[in-house]
Protein backbone atom coordinates (compact mmCIF):
# COMPACT_ATOMS: atom_id res chain seq x y z
CA UNK A 1 0.00 0.00 0.00
CA UNK A 2 1.16 3.60 -1.12
CA UNK A 3 -0.01 6.02 1.48
CA UNK A 4 0.10 9.95 0.59
CA UNK A 5 -0.08 12.73 3.79
CA UNK A 6 -0.45 16.28 3.17
CA UNK A 7 -0.11 18.38 6.58
CA UNK A 8 -0.70 21.77 7.38
CA UNK A 9 2.82 22.04 8.45
CA UNK A 10 5.94 23.31 6.94
CA UNK A 11 8.83 21.69 6.87
CA UNK A 12 10.45 22.30 10.15
CA UNK A 13 7.80 21.06 12.02
CA UNK A 14 8.62 18.40 14.40
CA UNK A 15 4.08 17.49 14.80
CA UNK A 16 3.97 14.41 17.30
CA UNK A 17 1.54 12.65 15.50
CA UNK A 18 2.84 13.15 12.14
CA UNK A 19 6.51 12.19 13.40
CA UNK A 20 5.27 9.26 15.45
CA UNK A 21 2.41 7.72 13.06
CA UNK A 22 4.03 8.51 9.57
CA UNK A 23 7.34 9.27 9.37
CA UNK A 24 7.82 6.35 11.71
CA UNK A 25 5.62 3.06 12.45
CA UNK A 26 3.44 3.47 9.69
CA UNK A 27 6.74 3.00 7.79
CA UNK A 28 6.84 -0.34 8.59
CA UNK A 29 3.65 -1.32 7.05
CA UNK A 30 3.03 0.62 3.85
CA UNK A 31 5.54 3.48 1.44
CA UNK A 32 4.45 6.96 2.86
CA UNK A 33 5.14 10.32 1.58
CA UNK A 34 4.67 13.25 3.78
CA UNK A 35 3.92 16.70 2.12
CA UNK A 36 4.43 20.07 3.77
CA UNK A 37 3.91 23.70 2.88
CA UNK A 38 6.38 26.28 2.82
CA UNK A 39 5.96 29.87 2.90
CA UNK A 40 9.68 30.94 1.39
CA UNK A 41 9.44 28.53 -1.23
CA UNK A 42 9.36 29.72 -4.95
CA UNK A 43 9.14 26.11 -6.68
CA UNK A 44 7.94 22.47 -5.45
CA UNK A 45 11.20 20.22 -4.37
CA UNK A 46 12.73 17.25 -2.63
CA UNK A 47 14.16 17.94 0.84
CA UNK A 48 15.39 15.37 2.96
CA UNK A 49 12.89 12.95 1.60
CA UNK A 50 10.06 15.12 2.22
CA UNK A 51 7.59 16.13 -0.53
CA UNK A 52 7.28 20.51 0.12
CA UNK A 53 5.31 22.73 -2.09
CA UNK A 54 4.91 26.50 -1.79
CA UNK A 55 2.48 27.93 0.52
CA UNK A 56 0.64 29.10 -2.30
CA UNK A 57 -0.09 25.72 -3.79
CA UNK A 58 -2.82 25.17 -0.77
CA UNK A 59 -5.45 26.59 -2.51
CA UNK A 60 -6.02 25.67 -6.35
CA UNK A 61 -2.84 24.18 -7.51
CA UNK A 62 -2.04 21.10 -4.92
CA UNK A 63 -1.67 18.83 -7.38
CA UNK A 64 -0.37 20.75 -9.95
CA UNK A 65 2.66 20.97 -7.67
CA UNK A 66 2.86 17.06 -6.86
CA UNK A 67 3.13 16.00 -10.36
CA UNK A 68 6.15 18.20 -10.25
CA UNK A 69 7.34 15.56 -7.50
CA UNK A 70 5.92 12.21 -7.50
CA UNK A 71 2.87 10.64 -9.92
CA UNK A 72 -0.52 11.08 -7.97
CA UNK A 73 -2.07 8.26 -9.65
CA UNK A 74 0.58 5.66 -7.63
CA UNK A 75 -0.82 6.40 -4.12
CA UNK A 76 -3.83 4.20 -3.21
CA UNK A 77 -4.48 6.67 -0.57
CA UNK A 78 -4.34 10.67 0.36
CA UNK A 79 -4.53 11.87 3.33
CA UNK A 80 -5.34 15.77 3.86
CA UNK A 81 -4.38 17.17 7.01
CA UNK A 82 -7.02 20.07 8.02
CA UNK A 83 -6.82 21.99 5.01
CA UNK A 84 -10.27 22.15 3.18
CA UNK A 85 -8.90 23.91 0.24
CA UNK A 86 -6.65 21.23 -0.70
CA UNK A 87 -9.15 18.69 0.36
CA UNK A 88 -11.35 20.12 -2.15
CA UNK A 89 -8.16 20.09 -4.58
CA UNK A 90 -7.51 16.37 -4.02
CA UNK A 91 -11.00 15.69 -4.48
CA UNK A 92 -11.36 17.31 -7.68
CA UNK A 93 -8.43 14.93 -9.57
CA UNK A 94 -9.44 11.53 -7.22
CA UNK A 95 -11.36 9.91 -10.59
CA UNK A 96 -8.67 10.78 -12.31
CA UNK A 97 -5.68 8.99 -10.24
CA UNK A 98 -7.49 6.59 -8.79
CA UNK A 99 -6.93 7.01 -5.14
CA UNK A 100 -8.81 7.07 -2.10
CA UNK A 101 -9.35 10.04 -0.16
CA UNK A 102 -9.32 10.64 3.45
CA UNK A 103 -9.43 14.06 6.02
CA UNK A 104 -7.68 14.01 9.20
CA UNK A 105 -9.16 16.94 11.02
CA UNK A 106 -7.73 18.18 14.21
CA UNK A 107 -9.10 21.33 15.54
CA UNK A 108 -12.54 23.26 15.09
CA UNK A 109 -10.69 26.28 13.08
CA UNK A 110 -13.96 27.75 11.52
CA UNK A 111 -15.62 27.29 14.63
CA UNK A 112 -13.17 28.72 16.72
CA UNK A 113 -13.65 31.97 15.40
CA UNK A 114 -17.78 31.89 16.66
CA UNK A 115 -16.39 30.88 19.91
CA UNK A 116 -13.94 33.97 20.22
CA UNK A 117 -16.94 36.46 18.71
CA UNK A 118 -19.41 34.71 21.50
CA UNK A 119 -16.62 35.33 23.89
CA UNK A 120 -15.55 38.79 23.14
CA UNK A 121 -19.05 40.08 22.01
CA UNK A 122 -17.25 41.14 18.75
CA UNK A 123 -19.20 41.17 15.53
CA UNK A 124 -21.31 37.59 16.68
CA UNK A 125 -23.42 37.96 13.58
CA UNK A 126 -21.08 38.54 10.99
CA UNK A 127 -19.15 35.47 12.00
CA UNK A 128 -22.02 33.63 12.48
CA UNK A 129 -23.36 33.88 9.26
CA UNK A 130 -19.70 33.21 7.94
CA UNK A 131 -19.37 29.92 10.27
CA UNK A 132 -22.80 28.99 8.71
CA UNK A 133 -21.50 28.83 5.27
CA UNK A 134 -18.49 27.48 6.31
CA UNK A 135 -19.47 24.44 8.08
CA UNK A 136 -22.28 23.82 4.81
CA UNK A 137 -18.90 23.52 2.45
CA UNK A 138 -16.75 21.98 5.05
CA UNK A 139 -19.66 19.05 5.82
CA UNK A 140 -19.94 18.51 1.89
CA UNK A 141 -16.35 17.92 0.87
CA UNK A 142 -16.19 15.26 4.27
CA UNK A 143 -18.81 13.57 2.93
CA UNK A 144 -16.92 12.88 -0.64
CA UNK A 145 -14.17 11.30 1.06
CA UNK A 146 -13.89 7.55 1.68
CA UNK A 147 -12.83 7.79 5.30
CA UNK A 148 -12.92 10.41 8.01
CA UNK A 149 -10.17 10.51 10.96
CA UNK A 150 -11.49 12.92 13.38
CA UNK A 151 -9.14 13.70 16.46
CA UNK A 152 -10.99 12.17 18.79
CA UNK A 153 -14.38 10.45 18.74
CA UNK A 154 -16.29 13.21 20.32
CA UNK A 155 -15.00 15.46 17.72
CA UNK A 156 -17.02 13.89 14.63
CA UNK A 157 -19.78 13.24 17.29
CA UNK A 158 -20.48 16.99 18.14
CA UNK A 159 -19.33 18.49 14.94
CA UNK A 160 -20.88 16.03 12.11
CA UNK A 161 -22.77 13.87 14.23
CA UNK A 162 -24.45 12.66 10.84
CA UNK A 163 -21.71 12.09 8.57
CA UNK A 164 -21.78 8.58 7.53
CA UNK A 165 -18.41 8.09 6.44
CA UNK A 166 -16.20 5.45 7.34
CA UNK A 167 -14.82 6.88 10.47
CA UNK A 168 -11.35 6.22 12.71
CA UNK A 169 -10.31 8.69 15.61
CA UNK A 170 -7.00 9.59 15.26
CA UNK A 171 -5.72 11.33 18.14
CA UNK A 172 -2.62 12.81 19.84
CA UNK A 173 -0.20 9.98 21.27
CA UNK A 174 3.16 9.07 22.11
CA UNK A 175 5.89 7.30 20.50
CA UNK A 176 7.50 5.37 23.05
CA UNK A 177 10.02 4.46 21.22
CA UNK A 178 12.09 7.44 21.36
CA UNK A 179 11.60 7.82 25.17
CA UNK A 180 14.77 7.43 27.54
CA UNK A 181 14.74 4.33 30.00
CA UNK A 182 15.77 6.44 32.85
CA UNK A 183 15.18 5.99 36.43
CA UNK A 184 13.62 9.09 38.27
CA UNK A 185 16.28 11.50 39.45
CA UNK A 186 16.34 12.06 42.99
CA UNK A 187 14.32 14.74 44.67
CA UNK A 188 15.51 16.87 47.64
CA UNK A 189 13.23 18.71 49.27
CA UNK A 190 9.43 18.45 50.44
CA UNK A 191 8.11 20.87 47.88
CA UNK A 192 5.89 19.37 45.58
CA UNK A 193 6.51 19.97 42.09
CA UNK A 194 3.76 20.69 39.63
CA UNK A 195 4.57 21.25 35.42
CA UNK A 196 1.98 22.81 32.78
CA UNK A 197 3.41 22.70 29.27
CA UNK A 198 1.67 24.40 26.39
CA UNK A 199 -0.26 27.54 25.15
CA UNK A 200 -1.06 30.05 28.17
CA UNK A 201 -4.28 32.08 26.88
CA UNK A 202 -7.33 33.43 28.03
CA UNK A 203 -9.48 30.99 26.19
CA UNK A 204 -7.53 28.15 27.85
CA UNK A 205 -8.49 29.31 31.54
CA UNK A 206 -4.51 29.67 32.12
CA UNK A 207 -5.51 32.88 34.67
CA UNK A 208 -8.09 30.92 36.40
CA UNK A 209 -5.38 28.23 36.86
CA UNK A 210 -2.74 30.40 38.13
CA UNK A 211 -4.84 31.98 40.64
CA UNK A 212 -5.84 29.10 41.95
CA UNK A 213 -2.79 27.62 42.73
CA UNK A 214 -1.54 31.01 43.94
CA UNK A 215 -4.43 31.11 46.68
CA UNK A 216 -3.41 27.30 47.43
CA UNK A 217 -1.12 27.56 51.02
CA UNK A 218 1.83 25.12 50.82
CA UNK A 219 4.92 24.58 50.15
CA UNK A 220 5.14 23.91 46.23
CA UNK A 221 5.76 25.01 42.89
CA UNK A 222 4.40 25.28 39.65
CA UNK A 223 6.50 25.65 36.73
CA UNK A 224 4.98 26.70 33.30
CA UNK A 225 6.48 25.99 29.88
CA UNK A 226 5.36 27.95 27.08
CA UNK A 227 5.72 29.17 24.05
CA UNK A 228 3.24 31.94 24.02
CA UNK A 229 4.01 35.77 24.42
CA UNK A 230 1.26 37.88 25.27
CA UNK A 231 -1.01 39.79 27.70
CA UNK A 232 -1.17 36.86 29.97
CA UNK A 233 2.01 35.79 30.37
CA UNK A 234 3.04 39.35 31.23
CA UNK A 235 0.05 38.98 33.93
CA UNK A 236 1.34 35.95 35.07
CA UNK A 237 5.32 37.04 35.22
CA UNK A 238 4.60 39.81 37.35
CA UNK A 239 2.17 37.70 39.89
CA UNK A 240 5.08 35.18 40.46
CA UNK A 241 7.20 38.59 41.71
CA UNK A 242 4.90 38.41 44.29
CA UNK A 243 4.74 34.57 44.76
CA UNK A 244 7.73 32.66 43.51
CA UNK A 245 6.38 29.72 43.75
CA UNK A 246 5.17 30.16 40.20
CA UNK A 247 7.73 30.35 37.33
CA UNK A 248 7.51 30.73 33.57
CA UNK A 249 10.15 29.09 31.30
CA UNK A 250 10.13 29.37 27.61
CA UNK A 251 9.64 26.18 25.54
CA UNK A 252 11.82 23.32 25.48
CA UNK A 253 12.31 20.27 22.58
CA UNK A 254 9.81 17.99 22.99
CA UNK A 255 12.81 15.46 23.27
CA UNK A 256 14.39 17.26 26.20
CA UNK A 257 10.80 18.28 27.70
CA UNK A 258 9.92 14.78 28.24
CA UNK A 259 13.22 13.93 29.75
CA UNK A 260 12.54 17.19 31.98
CA UNK A 261 8.77 16.05 33.50
CA UNK A 262 10.61 13.03 35.50
CA UNK A 263 11.65 16.08 37.64
CA UNK A 264 8.09 16.77 38.83
CA UNK A 265 5.65 15.02 40.67
CA UNK A 266 2.28 16.04 39.28
CA UNK A 267 1.05 17.44 35.61
CA UNK A 268 -1.65 20.10 34.82
CA UNK A 269 -3.46 18.82 32.51
CA UNK A 270 -6.74 20.92 32.87
CA UNK A 271 -8.73 21.89 29.28
CA UNK A 272 -11.99 24.40 29.51
CA UNK A 273 -15.10 22.41 29.42
CA UNK A 274 -16.32 24.10 26.58
CA UNK A 275 -17.61 23.15 22.57
CA UNK A 276 -13.97 24.55 21.78
CA UNK A 277 -12.04 22.34 23.69
CA UNK A 278 -13.71 19.09 25.00
CA UNK A 279 -13.27 17.36 21.39
CA UNK A 280 -9.38 17.85 21.76
CA UNK A 281 -7.01 15.81 22.33
CA UNK A 282 -4.41 16.79 24.77
CA UNK A 283 -0.86 16.21 23.78
CA UNK A 284 0.91 17.25 27.03
CA UNK A 285 -1.32 15.27 29.17
CA UNK A 286 -0.33 12.14 27.71
CA UNK A 287 3.27 13.08 27.62
CA UNK A 288 3.22 13.71 31.41
CA UNK A 289 1.90 9.96 31.68
CA UNK A 290 4.80 9.01 29.37
CA UNK A 291 7.20 10.54 31.56
CA UNK A 292 5.82 8.22 34.31
CA UNK A 293 3.75 11.48 36.16
CA UNK A 294 -0.02 11.60 37.31
CA UNK A 295 -2.08 14.72 35.86
CA UNK A 296 -4.72 16.93 37.39
CA UNK A 297 -7.69 16.59 34.96
CA UNK A 298 -11.11 17.46 34.85
CA UNK A 299 -13.95 15.46 33.52
CA UNK A 300 -13.14 15.89 29.53
CA UNK A 301 -14.74 12.45 27.48
CA UNK A 302 -11.05 12.58 26.29
CA UNK A 303 -9.87 12.09 29.44
CA UNK A 304 -12.55 9.93 31.28
CA UNK A 305 -11.50 7.47 28.56
CA UNK A 306 -8.65 6.75 29.63
CA UNK A 307 -7.66 7.82 33.18
CA UNK A 308 -9.60 7.60 36.66
CA UNK A 309 -8.90 8.08 40.24
CA UNK A 310 -6.38 5.28 40.22
CA UNK A 311 -4.12 7.35 37.73
CA UNK A 312 -5.32 10.79 37.77
CA UNK A 313 -6.74 13.75 40.02
CA UNK A 314 -9.86 14.87 39.01
CA UNK A 315 -11.48 17.74 39.59
CA UNK A 316 -13.54 20.73 38.24
CA UNK A 317 -12.08 23.92 36.65
CA UNK A 318 -12.50 26.16 39.04
CA UNK A 319 -10.33 27.80 41.63
CA UNK A 320 -12.45 25.80 45.05
CA UNK A 321 -11.94 22.54 42.32
CA UNK A 322 -8.15 23.16 41.99
CA UNK A 323 -7.48 24.15 45.20
CA UNK A 324 -8.67 20.79 46.51
CA UNK A 325 -6.90 18.72 44.04
CA UNK A 326 -3.75 20.46 45.39
CA UNK A 327 -4.11 20.48 48.37
CA UNK A 328 -5.23 16.33 48.14
CA UNK A 329 -1.77 16.26 46.84
CA UNK A 330 0.83 17.99 48.87
CA UNK A 331 0.75 15.22 51.49
CA UNK A 332 1.07 12.45 49.48
CA UNK A 333 3.88 10.76 49.22
CA UNK A 334 6.06 10.53 46.11
CA UNK A 335 5.99 6.45 46.20
CA UNK A 336 2.46 6.88 46.03
CA UNK A 337 2.34 9.98 43.07
CA UNK A 338 4.49 7.63 40.91
CA UNK A 339 2.46 4.43 41.45
CA UNK A 340 -0.34 7.02 40.29
CA UNK A 341 1.82 7.65 37.00
CA UNK A 342 2.77 4.72 36.32
CA UNK A 343 -0.36 3.20 35.98
CA UNK A 344 -1.38 6.10 33.77
CA UNK A 345 1.49 5.21 31.56
CA UNK A 346 0.29 1.73 31.05
CA UNK A 347 -3.03 3.21 29.93
CA UNK A 348 -1.20 5.08 27.75
CA UNK A 349 1.42 3.00 26.50
CA UNK A 350 -1.22 0.13 25.59
CA UNK A 351 -3.83 2.85 24.00
CA UNK A 352 -1.85 5.90 22.67
CA UNK A 353 1.42 4.56 21.34
CA UNK A 354 2.12 5.42 18.35
CA UNK A 355 3.47 1.96 17.28
CA UNK A 356 -0.18 0.89 18.14
CA UNK A 357 -2.11 3.56 16.54
CA UNK A 358 -0.20 3.18 13.44
CA UNK A 359 -1.10 -0.60 13.40
CA UNK A 360 -4.63 0.45 14.01
CA UNK A 361 -4.22 2.99 11.13
CA UNK A 362 -3.04 0.21 8.52
CA UNK A 363 -5.85 -1.85 9.63
CA UNK A 364 -8.34 0.48 8.91
CA UNK A 365 -7.29 1.14 5.48
CA UNK A 366 -7.01 -2.27 4.57
CA UNK A 367 -10.57 -2.57 5.63
CA UNK A 368 -11.63 0.19 3.35
CA UNK A 369 -9.45 0.01 0.37
CA UNK A 370 -7.98 -3.32 0.93
CA UNK A 371 -4.05 -3.68 -1.69
CA UNK A 372 -4.30 -2.27 -5.13
CA UNK A 373 -1.66 -4.22 -7.33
Amino acid sequence: MRILLITDQGPDSNHSAIQGIFNSHLKQHAKVDVVYFDRALDMPLVSGGKLVLPYRYKRKQTLKGLKMLTDPASYDVVIVRNFFSVLRNVLSHRKQHGYRVGFWESFPHSFRRIYEARATGRAVLRKTIEYAIKRRLESRLIEQCDFYLPITETYKTQLYPNLRVPHLALPMGVDFSRLPSTPFPEVSGTAKRFIYVGAVDRLRRLDLIVSAFSKTPGDFVLDLYTPSDNELVEEIKSAAIADPRIRVFPPKPRDELLGRMREYDVGVGLIPESPLYEVSSPTKTLEYYAAGIPAIINRLPEYTSLFDEHSAFLCALTEEGIRDAVMKILPSGRDQLRKMGETGRQIVLAKRDYAVMADNLYRFLEQRIGQRG
